[in-house]
């Protein structure tokens, strides 16, 4: 028997150093650890103007829906076998992701902190030195 990684020996594979604790692959989304498969993205944004509503929608509508790490790592083995086997077809994967800004967070979890002042700060603030395109008015601009 192989000592191959396989997608149905998967569960047992460390995923984090000796001694560490082990990640909780199917709670962290796809795209924060390997990163979601896509030939495109699509961006959708949107503003919080109910957080109860928001919540209650987002838990019952789109949590089961949201890519895990998991998800991404048996299909990296997917894509993996379907390359060996001489296949040039492109695999159907969809994958969602949900973020926030730091005022998204705040609305969903009033007081919040991170920790984090770069993603306090947000995106607009960055864009010039991230050689984002800006506009006179130092707006990210398209």
């Amino acid at each position: 028997m192989s000592n191959e990684l396989t997608p149905q020996n998967i569960k047992e594979a460390p995923v984090t150093v000796a001694g560490g604790p082990a990640l909780e692959l199917d709670e962290i989304q796809g795209d924060v650890l390997i990163g979601l498969q896509k030939l495109f993205e699509r961006f959708v944004f949107f503003e919080i103007k109910d957080a109860k509503t928001f919540k209650a929608t987002l838990r019952r509508k789109v949590a089961h829906r949201i890519t895990t790490s998991r998800t991404v790592q048996l299909r990296e083995f997917q894509l993996r076998d379907h390359k060996n086997q001489g296949n040039k077809t492109v695999l159907p994967n969809v994958g969602l992701n949900v973020g926030f800004t730091n005022s998204g967070i705040l609305k969903l979890v009033p007081g919040a902190n991170l920790n984090d002042p770069s993603y306090a700060a947000g995106a607009q603030a960055q864009a010039a030195s991230l050689n984002d395109p800006v506009d006179a008015q130092k707006n990210p601009s398209t």
